[in-house]
This record gives structure tokens, C-alpha cells and sequence, in this order.
């Protein structure tokens, strides 16, 4: 048990989980507390490197960079799939991943 009324930790979370889902965007809340906002591709470097430089222009108040992203991002197995989510693949898995992401597989 982890709280005075007897929740367990699984139904904390999903408690949270659901706060989570109702709120609005990243961006606006960043935005709320007058912080400059990027909103980028996190995939892209092009856009990355970009975004770190105009970040480093702006002095007159703090900056957020939303970089959206997907898990496993160009692996057929892993794409969008949180169960890899700090584990490692074996070493057939491995390779299989590595020459997905290299025009291969």
C-alpha cells in the first residue's frame, strides 16, 4: 500500500495517467508561464540544430523545445512499441534494427 486510502501503486498511476490526458498541450502550458516555445520533428537533426540556435538567441526569457518523437523510431519491431523501453535487443535483434536503419532490412 502506498497511500492513506489503501491505493496501490498501479492505481496511482493510472490516476495520473488520466490528469495527464485531459491536459492541454505542452506548448501552451509552456507558453502560460511566458517561456519561448519551439515545437520541432525530433528526428530531423536539420530542425534540432536549429532549434538550439535560435534558443541560444533568445535572452529575455527561458526556452522550451518540444521535440516530437516516436519510440523506436525506423525499426519495424520496436516503432511505437514502450516494451523496449530500456531494455536492449539481443544480438540478432540488434542486427536486425541496424540494418532496418540503414536501408537494408
Amino acid at each position: 500500500m502506498s497511500s492513506r486510502r489503501g491505493q496501490s501503486r498501479p492505481q496511482r498511476f493510472r490516476k495520473t495517467f488520466r490528469v495527464w490526458r485531459r491536459l492541454e498541450s505542452l506548448v501552451e502550458k509552456w507558453r502560460a508561464f511566458n517561456w519561448a516555445t519551439l515545437e520541432i520533428n525530433g528526428h530531423n537533426v536539420r530542425q534540432i540544430l536549429e532549434a538550439l540556435d535560435t534558443a541560444g538567441e533568445i535572452h529575455h526569457r527561458p526556452t522550451a523545445i518540444i521535440a516530437h518523437t516516436t519510440k523506436g523510431k525506423g525499426v519495424s519491431f520496436m516503432e511505437n512499441d514502450a516494451t523496449w523501453h530500456g531494455i536492449s535487443p539481443d544480438e540478432a535483434q540488434y542486427a536486425r534494427a541496424l540494418a532496418e536503419l540503414e536501408g537494408e532490412g
